[in-house]
């Protein structure tokens, strides 16, 4: 087990990984039928520690705004490129990425993870 990066490692790289996943048994509710599950994983890389993360998003825009397709997005073209801006990793450069980037500030995806 890796020791949690300390304050301003550096970030080397961040990859995302994309795919789809057929369900063993489809998921029913009210808003249709999903019997696959894309999936975003985001590999990051410090100088110090490296972690792994999973997008939840679902399929489609159902009964939430967020899908796996625009969730991708955001983080392919603001999120990641805004943490390679910023050149270290601490819980502030987080809220700073998320909220000095244009755009950023009152997206509903983004502001549900804000304490």
């Amino acid at each position: 087990m890796s020791n949690p990066p300390q304050r301003g490692a550096r970030v080397e790289r961040i990859r995302l990984v994309r795919f789809s996943l057929p369900l063993a048994h489809p998921l029913r509710t009210s808003y249709g039928v999903e019997t696959r599950r894309d999936v975003t994983l985001v590999n990051v890389t410090t100088t110090e520690a490296e972690g792994w993360g999973e997008n939840v998003a679902l399929s489609s825009p159902s009964y939430s705004p967020e899908y796996a397709d625009v969730s991708f997005m955001a983080l392919r073209d603001h999120l990641v490129p805004a943490f390679y801006a910023s050149g270290s990793i601490s819980s502030r450069s987080g809220r700073r990425c998320g909220g000095a980037r244009r755009g950023g500030t009152g997206h509903r995806q983004r502001e549900r993870g804000r304490p």
